[in-house]
């Protein structure tokens, strides 16, 4: 597991990528696994701020893409324009075909308000 800083560029498209590795630093194929990340305003807190999943609920919302050893969170830019908060923390978790979660990385988020629209 990482810590990783995040900075979304406001009104942008978004993407951010992690490789999978075992305790060896061998890649794990992601392929059937499922996954989510949220964001908060910090661990404690009940509302969930964004979420982005392996199923997301229509075109164009966020998602989480599995592809060879990447955990990649895509945001598309009507997605970040919407966002009226600055700062959170995040997690991402992923679900082993068998079950097993693990956490992939987690940090701080930081929205970089955008000027031009």
């Amino acid at each position: 597991m990482s810590a990783f800083y995040l900075r979304i560029e406001q009104g942008t498209t978004s993407q951010y990528a992690w490789p999978v590795t075992d305790d060896d630093n061998n890649a794990i194929a992601v392929s059937g696994y499922t996954g989510k990340a949220q964001v908060r305003l910090d661990p404690t807190a009940t509302e969930v701020l964004h979420e982005w999943n392996t199923s997301p609920s229509g075109s164009g919302q966020s998602q989480m893409l599995m592809q060879g050893n990447l955990v990649i969170l895509v945001t598309p830019p009507a997605t970040s324009l919407a966002w009226t908060w600055k700062r959170g923390v995040y997690d991402i978790l992923i679900t082993a075909p068998d079950g097993t979660v693990s956490r992939v990385s987690e940090g701080v988020i930081e929205v970089s308000r955008s000027v031009t629209r």
